[in-house]
């Protein structure tokens, strides 16, 4: 099967397809050709020495595997890949599997550009299931379905909000580093919830059961702030919030937040967001 061959499987069960502009500019803006959402069962099969534009696909259920290029891919729930004109690529469901995949295809260098920053070594990634990226797939049809003049425009936006997402490190990671990061993710989500009550970063680590020297070493890996800086920001937007009610004193926040010194929750308020809580509150004025 080569590039001219049809973009669409007949081995699909079941799919729910939108289509923009099947006769797009290659050499133009990013432009989303077609995409949906495709039920496959294990005689699922593509095979092809490459395609016709560039795209992106998510596993959203099932099993299956993938080789693009050289590389050898397992797909998962949360596996995310890409392929493109000279991407040799064969998709296969796990036999007694079934499988349910989002995909958008699209061209245009600035597509061509992400696709390369979003997946530097040609392969895939993962994110966790159900995440911020299958609500983009899903958002695309929504809008490629009841946007009228707009639709282009917002789907080719929300391809490249996908595209700069993928590369976050604190939402995807290489399919081996999978479990840590969906750790890395609970710890973090923890440590959010944590920094309300005023909690310090060893207390959560030990919460959690780790270390704080274990904790910091997930944040090295999988973000660019420490724990530390991570909580503070966080205790910081609480903070931000609570000054918006007119009827807390500055120094009954500060309480609030963790701190038993007023002065030096101002700077610590001040070091994230330049300005002192007073100054802060002068913004609904």
């Amino acid at each position: 099967m080569d590039s001219t061959s049809p973009f669409l499987s007949t081995s699909v069960k079941r799919g729910d397809y939108y289509f923009l502009n099947l006769t797009p500019d290659p050499q133009g803006p990013l432009e989303v050709v077609c995409g949906g959402r495709e039920l496959c069962d294990e005689d699922y099969l593509v095979d092809r020495v490459g395609f016709r534009w560039w795209s992106v696909e998510y596993v959203a259920a099932g099993l299956g595997h993938a080789t693009l290029g050289a590389r050898s891919v397992p797909l998962v729930p949360g596996t995310v890949f890409s392929y493109g004109p000279t991407t040799p690529h064969r998709i296969q469901v796990a036999k007694g599997s079934s499988m349910v995949k989002y995909f958008v295809d699209f061209v245009g260098a600035q597509g061509e550009q992400l696709v390369r920053q979003a997946f530097p070594d040609g392969g895939a990634l993962t994110v966790a299931p159900g995440s911020s990226v299958q609500r983009l797939f899903e958002d695309l049809k929504t809008s490629a379905d009841t946007l009228s003049n707009a639709r282009s425009a917002v789907c080719s936006l929300m391809v490249q909000q996908l595209l700069s997402l993928l590369p976050d490190k604190t939402l995807s990671s290489q399919f081996e580093d999978r479990d840590l990061l969906r750790k890395f993710q609970s710890m973090k989500a923890k440590l959010a919830e944590q920094a309300m009550e005023g909690k310090s970063v060893e207390e959560v680590a030990h919460s959690c059961g780790v270390s704080p020297s274990y904790l910091a070493r997930l944040f090295r890996q999988f973000d660019q702030e420490t724990p530390h800086r991570f909580l503070l920001r966080c205790r910081m937007s609480f903070a931000a919030s609570l000054l918006l009610d007119p009827g807390l004193l500055v120094k009954e926040i500060a309480s609030m937040t963790g701190y038993k010194d007023e002065f030096q929750f101002s700077r610590t308020f001040k070091s994230v967001y330049g300005q002192s809580p007073s100054s802060f509150r002068q913004i609904r004025h």
